[in-house]
């Protein structure tokens, strides 16, 4: 998902591997590291516009602690890696949108393979590395009920319900499932419900996610459509998700609440294998489902 993105996301139910469970190593401590934001996804083929995009930046401190910094990098060296083909290439800054871009027409992301992300900057050079699962199979989505005017949020209350075919889960993979509603008028727009985070490592794959998501929203006079969103995650996806409160990325949240970022699972390392940066390269697949 493009800045995915799933910040915006609660968690509402997190079952989780007991190897996830250890503590989250944390750079040596300095005045201010590289902070680095990027989710990778296979290509769309009908969306000439699929982008991967890559947001960079350093932490700075206030009130005692790290935290993240909205003032962009424009001068980075920034490239991606396929680890396997040993095809490279190098990621441009935009200046309209203050991040880096490249087409993913030009570099392919497919399932199965694995990534690597090298950033240069301010003296400073991290790396990261993740890979693309496969896509959940046989995702079915359903309205379960509309309950109007729910007092405690003015608004309608929407109840799904998330089905995997009995091979739709990998063993051992991370799933996040969520719904969002389309609205088509009057103005073009996309309300994300609460997710769901789920670690398979039962034997037996789970296949029907009887936990209700709800979705809260007014309505009158909108054209809409229920969507349900089925991802495989990395393992990298799955541990930032957990630990990565929903304000982090928000530029209207004060420093002094604003989540310290050295407290959020990261996978940025120097080139000497030590984690030495903030942030997070993910990759995952994404399925959607419109309810009908």
């Amino acid at each position: 998902m493009n800045n995915l993105y799933i910040l915006y996301f609660a968690v509402l139910l997190a079952l989780s591997l007991s190897s996830c469970r250890k503590e989250i190593a944390h750079p040596p401590q300095r005045n201010s590291r590289l902070v680095v934001f990027s989710y990778i996804k296979p290509n769309d083929p009908g969306n000439p516009n699929d982008l991967i995009t890559v947001s960079v930046s350093l932490s700075r401190s206030a009130f005692g602690r790290d935290i993240g910094s909205f003032q962009r990098i424009e001068d980075a060296d920034v490239w991606i890696l396929n680890t396997s083909s040993g095809v490279s290439r190098k990621i441009l800054w935009n200046e309209t949108t203050k991040q880096y871009e490249l087409n993913q027409h030009e570099f392919s992301i497919q399932a199965g393979q694995t990534y690597k992300l090298k950033v240069s900057a301010h003296g400073q050079s991290i790396s990261a590395q993740t890979s693309i699962p496969e896509a959940v199979k046989n995702p079915t989505f359903k309205l379960l009920g509309i309950q109007k005017r729910v007092k405690e949020h003015d608004s309608d209350q929407y109840r799904y319900q998330f089905n995997v075919g009995s091979n739709g889960l990998t063993k051992m993979g991370y799933y996040q499932f969520y719904p969002k509603l389309i609205v088509t008028s009057p103005h073009l727009n996309v309300v994300y419900g609460k997710d769901y985070l789920l670690a398979n490592d039962h034997t037996n794959h789970k296949s029907i996610f009887n936990e209700i998501l709800t979705l809260n929203y007014g309505t009158n006079k909108m054209e809409f459509r229920h969507v349900g969103v089925f991802v495989s995650c990395s393992l990298e996806y799955y541990l930032f998700q957990r630990s990565a409160p929903v304000n982090l990325e928000s530029a209207h949240v004060p420093d002094f609440i604003r989540p310290q970022v050295g407290n959020i699972y990261s996978n940025m390392k120097s080139e000497s294998g030590e984690l030495d940066g903030y942030g997070i390269f993910a990759g995952y697949n994404e399925v959607t489902v419109a309810h009908h």
